[in-house]
């Protein structure tokens, strides 16, 4: 089944995130209009929760009626020959089953594939008695897979593009019957939606989009804690500004550092993430682009040297300065902040200063205080 899923591509791809996360199953996301593609990063997703050889050896042990253990002692035991012929008589139906196929090969050679595309390689000779190599490859996996096979979260890289929306109806739809357990969903804007629809070719392919969802962007309902919530208002803000999915991407990241950060090392490597993605959104967005430099040093002497600034606007005469919850629990670094506060006042600069934690989840304020810094020196 394909889901396309109507509204801003970073808010309902993180609704469907969570729905993933909900059910306990791993997300695939690809943006390439290409079916080996496809197959190659869902059958990654899937490699590093699947040990091939233990799972090949649970599938012998039902055909032969042994333990595992003693399936392996008896392999192991067997010469070379003698094994290959006790597994070709245990898998006698392998040539019409994509699973036993690859179970005989694995345990034959005693393989185990950290990639899809060293699976893909090594296995070309095993399905060379079928038509479509790849295809009966995630057959198999899905024959052996234990858990809810990955979800794939689909979303072109040129959204708009009618040829590149029908290549990707066309993929996306053969992959949907081929492989009816697989849950996909393909993020779109309502507007892409209405324009493919109108001008798009019937085709089979078509028919995966006939009935699209308009995704419920924050769920009431759902049992989020306020640090979730604060980040989900935040990326709320960013779809508003027009942010990108990588820039989503990006915050979902500092979002993960700051809440791993367990110590002072931890939290000043996720605040200096945080000034890089808050210098990165003010070059994005046209009210504030090219108006702030990032660590940059001002010429005004600072201890042992000169100070560096963490965010400047030297035209308005503006310093944004990003802290960790460590700058507050060590005296030093608190009066140093104020002497830098000073200084800075001193010679004519508006300070602001906000928490790296602020960055994920009061981002708009942040905003709102930096563009009001610029409407004073305008003198607007």
């Amino acid at each position: 089944m394909v889901s396309v899923l109507l509204g801003p591509p970073i808010l309902v791809r993180r609704s469907f995130q969570r729905w993933a996360e909900g059910k306990g199953i791993p997300l695939v996301e690809i943006n390439a209009t290409n079916r080996w593609g496809l197959i190659e990063a869902w059958l990654n997703t899937c490699l590093p929760g699947l040990n091939l050889v233990s799972v090949s050896l649970e599938r012998l042990e039902r055909k032969i009626c042994l333990k595992k253990t003693e399936a392996q002692s008896k392999l192991t035991d067997l010469p070379p020959q003698q094994r290959r012929s006790f597994l070709e008589k245990a898998f006698q139906h392998r040539l019409e089953s994509a699973a036993d196929c690859l179970c005989f090969n694995i345990l034959h050679h005693n393989l185990q594939f950290n990639s899809a595309s060293e699976l893909i390689e090594k296995s070309r000779s095993w399905f060379g008695h079928h038509l479509d190599q790849r295809r009966e490859l995630v057959s198999a996996i899905l024959n052996l897979y234990k858990h809810l096979p990955p979800a794939i979260w689909f979303e072109p890289r040129q959204p708009g593009n009618i040829d590149q929306m029908e290549l990707a109806a066309e993929m996306l739809g053969e992959f949907a019957l081929l492989f009816p357990q697989i849950c996909i969903a393909w993020g779109m804007e309502t507007e892409c939606f209405l324009a493919y629809s109108k001008f798009g070719r019937d085709s089979r392919g078509k028919s995966v989009c006939n009935n699209p969802i308009s995704v419920p962007l924050l769920d009431a309902s759902a049992a989020i804690d306020k640090h979730d919530h604060d980040f989900e208002s935040t990326l709320r803000y960013m779809a508003h500004k027009g942010a990108t999915l990588d820039q989503a991407q990006e915050l979902e990241s500092l979002h993960d550092s700051l809440r791993r950060a367990k110590d002072f090392r931890g939290e000043e490597k996720a605040r200096s993430k945080a000034e890089t993605f808050l210098f990165d959104r003010l070059q994005s967005l046209p009210e504030t682009a090219g108006l702030f430099v990032l660590n940059d040093r001002l010429n005004i002497p600072f201890y042992q040297g000169t100070m560096e600034v963490d965010l400047v606007n030297r035209k308005h005469k503006i310093a944004v300065e990003v802290d960790g919850y460590y700058h507050f629990c060590d005296p030093e670094a608190y009066r140093r902040d104020r002497r830098k506060d000073f200084l800075l006042q001193r010679h004519g600069f508006i300070i602001i200063r906000c928490l790296a934690s602020e960055v994920v989840s009061d981002l708009e304020n942040i905003f709102d205080r930096i563009l009001d810094a610029i409407s004073i020196r305008q003198g607007t």
